[in-house]
């Protein structure tokens, strides 16, 4: 049975980003010293970030979270845009602060359940986080971010954001790669522990340690599936 494409609000969207919204929980910071050298303040801050991006532990959940599950290969890089939206105006991207998302074309060849009138998407992924540091704004890596390869034949699991008019992770793990031969595993690209940052001022360097929750495991719960199997699943 298809479903209907949903459009989400704006904001609930960018919570299903790739890279998965954040809670930031700051440590105490250390207070500013002197680095030796270049007689500058040096500003430190850890950071814990707990993911609340949704985890699937079935494909009945990936499926049932998606309004769209598309086969296909990845295209091209399309460009950067600002994953934070203005709180007014949600389809305008906030002039405040800056979360880099990075834009990707995806040529689809099936569509395995929902409704697309189309041959190719836009899939944006969410890179980094803008975090202020005493007034200074640091871009934070996502835990989730990858690069995907052009050409790569993937299985999709999407949701759709009017507002960006971009399609996002339905959640983690969100893609099923198809190997030669019709074989198929679930993708779980290896995820950050830790991430250091930092930006230089003319008052001082800031820098920031970000520690990363850790990720519950996933067992790959596709790869004993055939194709004709994974069709007939997604299609009830």
């Amino acid at each position: 049975m298809k479903k209907r494409v949903k459009a989400l609000c704006g904001l609930a969207a960018v919570c299903l980003l790739l890279a998965a919204a954040v809670a930031f929980f700051p440590q105490r910071p250390a207070p500013a010293k002197e680095p030796s050298g270049d007689g500058r303040s040096l500003h430190e801050k850890n950071i814990v970030v707990t993911s609340e991006y949704p985890a699937f532990s079935s494909l009945a959940e990936m499926d049932g979270a998606s309004t769209l599950v598309v086969y296909g290969k990845w295209g091209d890089f399309l460009g950067t845009y600002n994953v934070t939206r203005d709180e007014q105006d949600p389809s305008l991207e906030s002039q405040d602060t800056y979360s880099e998302g990075r834009k990707y074309a995806f040529d689809v060849q099936q569509v395995l359940s929902g409704d697309l009138d189309a041959e190719s998407i836009t899939v944006g992924m969410k890179a980094s986080d803008g975090v202020n540091f005493d007034g200074v704004e640091l871009q934070v890596p996502s835990q989730y971010f990858y690069e995907p390869a052009s050409g790569e034949e993937r299985v999709l699991f999407l949701q759709f954001d009017e507002a960006t008019g971009l399609y996002y992770a339905a959640g983690t793990p969100w893609e099923i790669a198809v190997d030669q031969g019709g074989a198929l595993r679930l993708c779980r690209p290896g995820q950050k522990d830790k991430a250091e940052v930092e930006a230089q001022t003319d008052s001082g360097t800031y820098r920031m340690t970000v520690h990363y929750s850790d990720a519950a495991g996933t067992e790959d719960f596709v790869s004993s599936m055939t194709w004709e199997e994974l069709r007939s699943a997604l299609a009830k």
